[in-house]
Parts: C-alpha cells; structure tokens; sequence
C-alpha cells in the first residue's frame, strides 16, 4: 500500500528543488570538456587502442582496469575532441539517471523492509534526486569526484555502481539476471578504487555474518536465502576483482615515476594537486560555502520522518528495538570505521591526507548518516516534530534560492570557457592539418568556474601540454603564456 505522506504542495516543492539541481548538474555536464589526465588516457587509446591502453596501463601507470575500459568505450565512439562533447554530456546524463534508480531503488526497498506503508512513486523519486544532491553538495572536492572525467570513471561512477549493486540486493525476487548485474556491478568497484572496496568486501563479511549469526549458525539455512546468496556473490566478484587489481604493478609504478618527477622540479603537477589539500587542510575539508546547500537541503529529509510519524513500523524493526543512544553510538562506530577503513590505504600510500577526491566515499558514508539521523529524529522527536514544518518550508524555498543563484551565476562562465575550448580545439587541428612545426603559444584559456580547467601548462614538455598533444597527435608542440588552475 502507498500512503503519501507528504501534501500536493509540498511534493511540488520538493519537486522544484530536484529540477534546479538536475538543470545545474546537466549545464555543467554540457560544458564539461577533457582536462588533465584526461589528455594522457586518451592519448593511451590513440597510441595503444582499446584493448592495448589497458594492458599498457594496468602494467605500467594505473591498476584500475575496470575504470580504464570504461573510459576507453567511451571515448572510442568519437574520433576527435571536437566529437567527445556530445558522448560527455550523454555520459553524465546516463549516470545521473543511473544514481538516481538506484537510490530510489534503494529507498524503495527499506520502505517496505521497515514499514507497513510506503510513500508514492513522486516522493520517492524526488528523495532519490535529493539524496544525490545532498552528496554533491558535502562532496569535499566535487569539482574533481562530479566533473574531472578520468575522476569520475574511478570514484563516482564506483559509488553509483555499488548503490546500483545494494538495490539488487534488497529486491525480493532473486533472478540470474539479477545476480549477474550484481556481479558486474562490484566487479566494476573491485577494478576501479581499492580503498573503497576493502570497505565495502568488510562490510559485505558483516553483513553475512550477522545473518548467520542471526539464523543461529544454521548453514543450509543460510545458504538457501535468497539475501545471502546475492550477498555472496557481491563480495565474491568484489574480491576476484579487486585481487586482479591488487596484483598490477602500474599504480606503484607511477607512484615511483612520479615521486622522481618531484624531486626534479618543484612546481610539477602532482605536486600542486595532491600536497595543496594539507596546507590549506581545514578550509579544504570544513569551510566550503557549498556545505551551506547541504544544511538546507537535509532538512526536507527530517520532514520526510515528520510526515510519517503515523505510518506503523514493520515487527521486528531496529527503530525500536535499540534505545537512541544505542543507535547513536553504533551509527557513529560504523561511520567512523568506515572512513578509517577508507582512508587508511591512503594514508599509507601518500603519507599524509592524499588527494580530496579520495575522500569521496567518506562524503557518501556522511551522507547516510546524516540522512539516517534527520529522517529518526523527524519520525521520534517531539521538539522536532512541533518545528518542521515551518523549517521545510524555509528551507526548501532557500535550497531552490541557492540553486537558481549557481546556474545563473556558472552559466556566463562555463559557457564562455567551453566556447573558448572548442575554440582552441579548432585552431590545433587546422594548424595540424595545415603542416605547422613550429612550437604554438597558445592563450589561457578563461575561468572554468565549477569545471576542471583543460588548459595546458607553460612549457611543452609538462604533463598537460605534451599529453594534449598526442591526443590531438599533432606534429607541433604546444604551451600558453602562464599557467591555469582551477579552483573547486
């Protein structure tokens, strides 16, 4: 049975908040252009081709083999960069669309697993976009995790797939179908990020032995249920992947190359991107303007609890089997566990914070707890219940303020920035075309406001400069006049 819980207006509210977020995510989407590391990945297809990228990379510079192919499908339906930006812009489309199903999926499922009614089909869905927005906005360095191409095939496109994997998991008809998405889904995860992966291979043990533990170590029984066997096949796939992972020697390989490049000069790329974050650690990770979005944007999740203060809880829910502190207290453990698990592979490769991209599951994990804690205390609290309403109203009309303010204030600079892109794109290819030699001093490229920027370095010989060049396979070199960083 669905019960809405939720009146017109509010759902029209909510709506308005899903539509604002979508159409920024999308203008930023169609003005996303490759930048960085993008250049040297595809200048690995074009050199090696599609197969032949992989197996240079997995050996030689980058374990994440999964990630890798993916990248490589895509950027082998075009054959110029001028034909990447429509396949770009269809491949963020597709992922939004795809972490939204999930989600909803997601939320569907605990719906019916913890109570006697669900919300309807709109609800669902415009939770479902407010869940992505509430990540995109604590993301710590979403310009990298949502918009830097070769980012988001390693960490973005793991999390939707795992989300993807668990709303498998909790449908109640098992199918093979099912467990072979299943199974390509956390294969994916294992072939792409390493540090999220032993968290989610431990928190899939768990999972199973809490069930054996709760079916009294009854083993056929546990066998047979159809949870467990999905359950088992996930962190199976999960690991051969990640064991396929773990075994190539290109990461630690390149980590080695790199360290090297550091020693020789002291304004080399890694450098920049990777040491910049514990220097300036507190603003990067706890002063970001975007985390006021997040502040308005979960309070819809606490009214969300308030509407179904009525809707009868499921027997045996651990709502109220556990008293508040106990939940607090086991909802903070596993937070905190879950992020140590995280970012210890990190701290023990880089010896220090490491890239804030890698903080992206960490982000995903704050979400959960948040959106756990704002939906018990809207269901269970009095104090909160007499306050929200007028809370949600604010909120959501400040939500759509924020949002309206983004689009209209990114869409002059990102437009300008992928025109003048495109631009430069051109120009490279008609001097290509037209035989030039000599070393072309190009123009920086203007702000990218929340986009990486795809400008080249002012030397030939830099990372982005000569790596844009065999992408391009030009038979010149090429630099600007000064160098261009984009800033989250």
């Amino acid at each position: 049975m669905k019960r809405n819980p939720l009146n017109r207006f509010d759902i029209y509210l909510l709506t308005g908040i899903s539509l604002f977020f979508l159409l920024f995510y999308l203008l930023l989407s169609y003005h996303n252009r490759p930048a960085s590391h993008d250049f040297q990945l595809i200048a690995f297809l074009k050199e090696f081709g599609w197969i032949g990228s992989i197996k240079y990379q997995y050996f030689l510079w980058n374990n994440r083999w999964a990630s890798c192919l993916y990248f490589n499908s895509l950027f082998s339906l075009g054959e110029t960069f001028l034909e990447y930006n429509i396949y770009i812009f269809l491949y963020h489309f597709g992922s939004i669309v795809l972490f939204i199903y999930a989600v909803y999926s997601i939320l569907t499922g605990l719906f019916e697993r913890f109570f006697s009614d669900i919300p309807p089909f709109a609800v669902r869905l415009n939770y479902a976009v407010l869940f992505c927005a509430l990540f995109y906005s604590i993301t710590v360095q979403a310009i990298e995790v949502w918009f830097w191409l070769t980012v988001t095939f390693y960490y973005l496109q793991s999390i939707i797939m795992s989300c993807l994997g668990f709303s498998l998991i909790l449908k109640k008809k098992n199918s093979l179908l099912c467990n072979v998405l299943i199974a390509l889904c956390f294969t994916y995860v294992g072939g792409s990020v390493e540090n999220y992966s032993l968290t989610l291979i431990l928190f899939l043990f768990f999972c199973l032995l809490f069930i054996l533990i709760r079916m009294q170590y009854r083993i056929k029984r546990f066998l047979q249920y159809s949870f467990t066997k999905k359950l088992i096949v996930a962190l199976t796939f999960l690991l051969l992947s990640g064991a396929f992972t773990y075994t190539g020697g290109g990461t630690m390989r390149r980590k080695h190359i790199m360290e090297m490049q550091i020693q020789k000069s002291q304004h080399d790329e890694k450098q920049f991107i990777e040491k910049l974050p514990d220097r300036n650690f507190l603003y990067s990770v706890f002063f970001q303007r975007k985390y006021l979005l997040f502040l308005v944007l979960i309070i819809p999740v606490v009214f969300l609890g308030y509407a179904m203060r009525d809707v009868k809880l499921a027997p045996d829910n651990f709502f109220d089997k556990y008293s508040p502190a106990s939940l607090l207290l086991m909802t903070a453990l596993f937070l905190f566990a879950f992020s140590a698990i995280n970012m210890g592979p990190i701290f023990y490769l880089f010896e220090n914070s490491g890239p804030l991209r890698t903080w992206a599951p960490v982000s995903l994990f704050v979400v959960i707890f948040c959106c756990f804690w704002g939906f018990y205390l809207g269901y269970k609290v009095l104090l909160i219940q007499r306050i929200i309403s007028p809370l949600f109203y604010i909120s959501s009309f400040a939500a759509i303020i924020i949002l309206g303010l983004y689009i209209f204030r990114q869409y002059p600079v990102i437009s300008t920035y992928a025109t003048a892109y495109d631009k430069r794109i051109k120009h490279l290819y008609s001097l290509n075309k037209n035989g030039h030699t000599d070393i072309c001093t190009l123009e920086p490229l203007p702000p990218s406001g929340m986009l990486v920027s795809g400008d080249v370095n002012n030397d030939t010989e830099k990372f982005r400069s000569f790596y844009l060049g065999k992408a391009l396979e030009l038979n010149f070199k090429i630099k600007i006049e000064k160098n261009i960083w984009a800033q989250d």
